[in-house]
């Protein structure tokens, strides 16, 4: 077994630069983790072996179970947390802010521009949603922002 230490970094961002590098190389990966940040890595060639404490064991959390739980690919994974929040890792959602803009009108935005990015654009040039959605995405970019960088794995 090999111990992998980077000083000043954080273990998540040196597990996603780890996963980064045996994928290019053309290997499979399996994060085994609780923390939940790591879904933004799913894809075809790696997954996550997650606690299920209820159950009390592990199970695989793959590429089909993300899609089926969220219904947008894992690459919107990071947007999707900086809109809803993260409450493990001390960060707020819009929904404290703005009520009504959750989940459910978070998953919908995202379906149609992709990313948060896409979205926050979109918002700055023309009208995406009802006006709360509207006005929220204009307003609070900075926080959606934040957030962002808050929540992102850097590798």
């Amino acid at each position: 077994m090999q111990i992998v230490k980077v000083p000043a970094q954080e273990a998540d961002d040196v597990v996603a630069t780890l996963v980064e590098q045996v994928v290019e190389k053309g290997y499979r990966a399996v994060i085994a983790s609780p923390d939940k940040d790591f879904k933004q890595l799913i894809s075809e060639d790696v997954q996550l072996v997650m606690p299920l404490p209820d159950l009390k064991r592990w199970s695989f959390y793959t590429l089909d179970h993300y899609i089926t739980q969220y219904k947008c690919d894992p690459l919107s994974d990071l947007s999707l947390r900086c809109i809803v929040g993260d409450e493990a890792d001390g960060v707020p959602g819009i929904q404290h802010l703005v009520p009504g803009f959750g989940m459910k009108t978070a998953l919908k935005l995202l379906k149609k521009h992709g990313s948060l990015e896409n979205m926050l654009n979109a918002a700055a040039t023309r009208t995406v949603g009802k006006p709360y959605v509207q006005d929220a995405l204009t307003k609070h970019a900075s926080h959606f922002r934040r957030n962002y960088e808050l929540l992102s794995l850097r590798r």
